[in-house]
């Protein structure tokens, strides 16, 4: 029995010297991040969305009145992609 009230007491004391380490250590707060876009970013936003759309669309006009037909591009990385694919295709066509 005295070895388990032994046992308590040391558990107390480590319990007791965490929280002092605690209390010395200063408190970190993290700044407050804003995440709210303006209208005006939203806006440009939506214009170059748009402007990315339209070049897309335009792009793929030009080559199926070329005879090329590509497939459905969501993003200008694809479209980038599909334009390197042409060019060699078509320095290799000879």
């Amino acid at each position: 029995m005295e070895e388990f009230c032994l046992l308590l007491n040391d558990d107390e004391i480590v319990a007791a010297e965490i929280l002092e380490s605690r209390i010395d250590q200063p408190e970190v707060h993290a700044t407050p991040i804003a995440i709210h876009t303006s209208p005006v970013e939203l806006a440009q936003q939506a214009r170059s969305a748009a402007r990315s759309s339209r070049l897309l669309a335009r792009s793929e006009r030009d080559l199926s009145e070329i005879g090329i037909e590509l497939p459905s591009m969501e993003s200008m990385s694809e479209a980038f992609e599909q334009m390197k694919m042409i060019k060699d295709v078509m320095a290799n066509s000879d």
